[in-house]
């Protein structure tokens, strides 16, 4: 449809689909026009939806979905005095692979949702800004995502940042929400704080705590807030233009307000409270679920597996539980590396967790890593991560709060995107956030390091044991960058190719063994603090000055194996010198319990390192 030169066109109840063209126009153009769209739907047109230069656009009630290129694009031309001016209001506009471009003109977006745009977007993925007067009142965007995990929801290329008020902005986990501080008209909720908010009533670095994307009534799908969180009620009644006589109703044409105040978002209302939820694996296929964020693990087989209750999760605003059941193995098979909305590859966790495996294992098939943690607080237990391959982090790459216990990652793969070499951290790649890592084994991955790489980050690690991985001469078993902080306790790291310790980050060392490449490599190519009680078999660990410390000292360690437990382990042989060394008393090392679970002392002192003999 193509509405030009003066003409005043009115289109309603009507379908716009399957358009193409060459420019943005293959939906509905309109140049020097007017145009009111109401009760419209355009759905998967090829190269942009809705294009309007130098015209008036009213987009009211209607639904922009499944868009290849620019859901919306608006362009005021310079060196003329026709004025571009769009409103769009009480519309969805969803899953394009580009949001509203506004390149110039006034643009006014309320009682709106974006959601799930911006796979093109490499500026912006919902709202992309340049020399525009943009104002956003009360709307909810939502999951969007660029092509990186640098590209922000809103962006400005040029001009002055939008005036945003009474809205929600909630980028796609591990993505952010602002590329530059917003004008804030108060009232607003984002998930981080790059928008700047801090206006009255603002709520920055909060989640909204939303439902899913389902119908709620009226003409367009929208995120119902639910009752205890921190959107409902949330604006004082006759807060200018956004809960008085100028703000009527919400998306759904529902009036506001519905309780003692107006509500942040496009919707107005709640959807019951929500509370944490337990999901129970009880199928090894990789399938989606049907309904994600619906509060039910189901695929379409009627099965749960590890990938829908992920997506239930994610889609859930409170801590949750998942269980897979003993003797159930999750094999991923959905191929497609890259993805970070769990819809293909690694399972990507969005939001606080706790995996608990039962004993059972995770397989990444070579297919993409096991898990992606983008963001929240993440607990695994009694769990086997393998088989897993990426560019860093062949089992686990983590950039939030993360914690392993009884967790085995072995036989994982970081390689670079291109093949050529090996990647950051073949079993574990700790990128950003904090890591805690209690009565583990890291054994048997390749990469550099092979077994953990540390980068903008913290790691705690007790009772475990990093062993038997694969790295080249760089790094064996753990690696740091230079902003990285680790703390070793009681554990034992053993290289079978390069150095046990490598890297430029601070590392301390307490009751624990470092073992390098026997006549090959050195067990520390970094420096290391001493806590005391530590042993390195040579002399490159420096930092091992406390009079409890030995080094140049073989630990006489046996060989990796099951020495019960839940993990592999490597179990001092009689006469090492590591048996009995740490006198009962002493802090944080004696009296306790070793990597398997049994008690420290097992004689008259305790060990040193992960295992109790």
């Amino acid at each position: 449809v193509r509405v030009e030169d003066g003409s005043i066109a009115n289109i309603s109840q009507s379908s716009i689909s399957g358009g193409r063209a060459t420019t943005r126009e293959s939906g509905i153009a309109v140049y020097r026009a007017t145009a009111t769209l109401s009760d419209v739907e355009l759905t998967n047109n090829t190269n942009g939806a809705v294009s309007s230069e130098l015209s008036h656009v009213d987009i009211i009630d209607s639904r922009i979905v499944g868009t290849t290129g620019a859901a919306m694009f608006s362009r005021q031309s310079t060196g003329t005095t026709f004025t571009e001016v769009i409103n769009i209001s009480r519309t969805l506009i969803a899953d394009n692979t580009f949001g509203v471009d506004s390149d110039g003109g006034t643009i006014t977006i309320a009682n709106s949702t974006l959601a799930r745009n911006g796979r093109t977007g490499t500026i912006a993925s919902a709202f992309l800004g340049s020399n525009s007067s943009a104002t956003i009142s009360n709307t909810t965007i939502v999951d969007n995502r660029g092509t990186d995990s640098n590209v922000p929801t809103i962006a400005v290329a040029h001009g002055g940042a939008p005036v945003v008020r009474g809205s929600i902005i909630v980028p796609a986990p591990g993505t952010p929400a602002c590329g530059t501080p917003l004008v804030s008209g108060g009232w607003n909720i984002a998930s981080d704080a790059t928008c700047g908010l801090n206006a009255s009533g603002d709520q920055p670095s909060t989640d909204p705590y939303l439902g899913p994307l389902v119908d709620n009534g009226g003409p367009t799908l929208s995120f119902l807030p639910f009752a205890n969180g921190p959107a409902v009620d949330a604006i004082p009644p006759g807060t200018a233009n956004l809960c008085d006589t100028a703000t009527l109703t919400d998306q759904r044409g529902q009036p506001r307000p519905s309780g003692s105040a107006c509500d942040i978002g496009a919707v107005e209302g709640s959807g019951g409270t929500a509370t944490p939820r337990s999901f129970t694996v009880n199928a090894s296929a990789d399938s989606r679920d049907t309904l994600p964020g619906d509060g039910v693990c189901q695929t379409a087989a009627g099965t749960c597996t590890l990938r829908a209750a992920v997506d239930e999760t994610n889609h859930y605003p409170t801590a949750d539980t998942v269980t897979i059941l003993s003797g159930v193995n999750p094999v991923i098979t959905l191929a497609g590396a890259g993805d970070d909305d769990n819809e293909t590859g690694d399972l990507d966790i969005a939001g606080d967790l706790v995996i608990t495996g039962n004993g059972s294992s995770i397989n990444g098939n070579t297919i993409d890593r096991d898990v992606d943690h983008l963001s929240g607080t993440l607990t695994i237990t009694d769990l086997t991560i393998t088989g897993g391959k990426a560019d860093g982090g062949g089992g686990i790459r983590s950039a939030d709060e993360l914690t392993l216990d009884r967790v085995t990652v072995t036989g994982n793969n970081a390689d670079s995107a291109s093949g050529c070499c090996l990647g950051f951290g073949g079993g574990i790649m700790i990128d950003r956030g904090s890591a805690t890592i209690t009565n583990s084994s890291v054994t048997g991955n390749t990469g550099v390091p092979a077994g953990i790489g540390v980068g903008a980050a913290t790691l705690v690690m007790a009772n475990s044991t990093v062993s038997g991985n694969h790295g080249g001469i760089s790094s064996g078993a753990l690696t740091t960058d230079s902003t990285a902080t680790v703390t070793l306790t009681a554990s034992t790291i053993v290289s079978d190719e390069g150095p046990a310790l490598a890297g430029f980050g601070s590392t301390t060392l307490k009751g624990s063994v470092v073992v390098g490449t026997a006549g090959s490599t050195a067990a520390c190519a970094s420096p290391v603090i001493s806590a005391g009680w530590n042993l390195s078999s040579d002399s490159s660990c420096t930092g091992l000055t406390q009079p409890t410390d030995r080094q140049n000292t073989d630990p006489l360690l046996g060989s990796l194996t099951d020495n019960g437990g839940a993990t592999q382990t490597h179990l001092p042989l009689a006469g090492s010198p590591l048996i009995d060394n740490i006198p009962t008393g002493t802090a944080g090392l004696c009296p306790g319990t070793d990597q398997r679970g049994v008690p420290r002392p097992n004689g008259s002192k305790c060990d040193t390192g992960a295992v109790e003999r």
